[in-house]
């Protein structure tokens, strides 16, 4: 019994030691840090990751995926939060029947910049389509093989 159990927790240690490997150990910046505590002072354990150079600080808020992007410098960039496909501007549904045709959209966001630009992403399969505030489509950034669904997006503006 002793040897099934000293085997479990044996295999319990190899496996969360191989998923702990998976995820990039990212250094953040305390100015990177304080400047995200001063926008989000009640996210007390965002999960980091890069993003073109940049620092991105995910977490959920109010039950909606939420991220933030930062520069090295503690500059904040944007701030992604997810939304209900039925809150992207009326003109992307009409778009993406042409552009993405027979393709469902899996998930939506909202995307607000420090400069008051206001732009949308739908997500089509392993492409996700950009438009701005009025719905006009921007670009099209498609996901990199073994990217997660919501992972590693270029947020860029025309």
């Amino acid at each position: 019994m002793k040897k099934k159990l000293l085997l479990v927790t044996l295999i319990a240690l190899i496996a969360n030691g191989v998923s702990a490997q998976d995820k990039k150990k990212v250094t953040v910046p305390d100015e990177v840090k304080q400047a995200f505590a001063a926008k989000a002072p009640s996210v007390k354990n965002p999960e980091w990751e890069m993003e073109d150079g940049n620092f991105e600080a995910e977490y959920t808020e109010d039950g909606k995926e939420t991220s933030m992007v930062f520069n090295a410098a503690g500059k904040h960039i944007l701030t992604e939060k997810e939304i209900a496909v039925s809150e992207l501007p009326a003109n992307v549904a009409v778009d993406l029947a042409k552009r993405a045709a027979g393709k469902k959209i899996k998930e939506a966001a909202r995307l607000d910049y420090a400069d008051g630009t206001v732009m949308y992403e739908a997500e089509c399969g392993d492409v996700d389509y950009i438009f701005d505030a009025k719905g006009n489509y921007k670009e099209t950034e498609k996901e990199e093989k073994g990217e997660d669904d919501d992972d590693d997006k270029d947020d860029k503006k025309d």
